[in-house]
């Protein structure tokens, strides 16, 4: 970050999501999805980002299907 201070997984997340043009509905979702996800176990949490880092993956799995199409 220009502060000098890192950035949590959480907002590097929604970064990307805007830099990337990425419908936020669709982050929401999947964000969701991940989430409830690892609270459910799932998918075991291997550190605080993994829901964002699946999420992302789902988003990125989508993304390109959709231009496969």
């Amino acid at each position: 970050m220009a502060d000098g201070t890192e950035a949590g997984p959480g907002e590097l997340f929604w970064q990307i999501v805007e830099v990337l043009h990425v419908p936020r509905s669709l982050a929401e979702q999947e964000l969701a999805r991940s989430r409830s996800d690892v609270a459910k176990g799932i998918v075991r949490p291997g550190d605080p980002a993994e829901p964002y880092a699946l999420a992302w993956r789902r988003i990125r799995s989508q993304l390109a299907g959709q231009n496969l199409a």
